[in-house]
């Protein structure tokens, strides 16, 4: 498949859409990939490469066994290969049991309560400017 191809696929997935598909994939002609899941890196003699990314900073090329860059030898090998790695992940969402779903929201109503009373011991001041962003301009 195609890197188009590849695109409408990821993006008809449950967990992707087109809202969370640049997070997902890339073709970046630059060779200067940005930490979405995986990018793809076309060559000018048709190979590509490709890295992975935590969508944080973190940003690894794909290689062999033996630690060698991983070349594809074109578009359709990439986009296989890239179909075949995100596909299990992005499909289904994890079942969890009631206890495991109670369990969470525990926890979240807990790291709520200790956000509330950290915003509540701030000083009127302080407690604007948390909310504000804590000075980063939206």
């Amino acid at each position: 498949m195609n890197y188009a191809e590849l695109e409408q696929r990821l993006a008809a997935l449950p967990k992707v859409g087109t809202s969370f598909l640049p997070y997902v994939i890339a073709w970046v002609p630059d060779g200067r990939p940005s930490p979405t899941l995986v990018a793809l890196i076309p060559h000018r003699d048709g190979t590509v490469t490709a890295t992975v990314g935590d969508l944080r900073l973190d940003v690894q090329p794909v290689t062999n066994d033996d630690g060698s860059i991983r070349v594809f030898a074109n578009e359709d090998a990439a986009c296989d290969w890239a179909w075949e790695r995100l596909a299990p992940s992005l499909s289904t969402s994890p079942h969890y049991s009631p206890e495991e779903d109670e369990r969470a929201q525990r926890s979240a109503q807990d790291q709520l309560r200790r956000a509330q009373a950290i915003l509540d011991r701030a000083s009127a001041s302080d407690r604007e400017w948390i909310e504000a962003g804590c000075g980063r301009s939206r």
